[in-house]
């Protein structure tokens, strides 16, 4: 059976700011993953029994990986005294749904509002370039606490929490649905 195409996408990452950042994209056909709910209908994240996780992910596909201390040091160049730390989202990203197939537009979810319009402009134009869809194809929300608000996301959240190095998880931590971090790819495939 082939896998149907990545055009829902929902993104998370656990450990904000301590290695490894586990980050998770999550990828849904079932249009009620994508439903923005009211406040007062608000998703639980998941913190202590994940005994469900296995059967959320059997209803989408997805990807994540483990960016580390050192992958966030070779964004930065000394010897040009250039930091592409404004390029890290759209790195994850674009190395999360590499290799996936997609159809004629892309929907992608991002849990968080604090990105700033440069590495917002990145990941667009990262996702052009992996995807091969034209910028109109592409719509990227973001929003803060959309993981308690979006199906998509918080199952993305869900499985960031699950994979974090101190888990019991060890089996979907060595999965075929971990990837590889794309980084000099996407340092040298795109000019911005």
């Amino acid at each position: 059976m082939d896998k149907l195409p990545w055009i829902n996408l929902g993104y998370d990452e656990s450990n904000n700011g301590k290695y490894p950042e586990v980050c998770v994209l999550v990828a849904s056909s079932n249009p009620e993953d994508i439903v923005l709910r009211k406040k007062e209908d608000k998703i639980p994240k998941w913190r202590r029994n994940h005994g469900a996780i296995k059967t959320r992910l059997a209803q989408v596909d997805h990807s994540f990986l483990f960016f580390d201390y050192n992958d966030r040091q070779r964004l930065f160049v000394p010897s040009i005294e250039v930091d592409y730390g404004f390029r890290k989202l759209g790195i994850i990203i674009s190395s999360l749904v590499y290799g996936e197939p997609f159809g004629d537009h892309l929907n992608l979810f991002v849990d968080g509002n604090h990105y700033s319009q440069n590495e917002r402009d990145y990941l667009k134009k990262v996702l052009q370039d992996t995807t091969s869809l034209p910028a109109d194809c592409i719509e990227i929300t973001y929003r803060g606490h959309l993981d308690q608000y979006m199906n998509i996301v918080n199952i993305a959240d869900e499985l960031a929490h699950c994979l974090l190095p101190d888990s019991t998880f060890a089996e979907l931590r060595d999965s075929k649905h971990r990837k590889p971090l794309r980084l000099e790819e996407c340092l040298m495939d795109v000019s911005v």
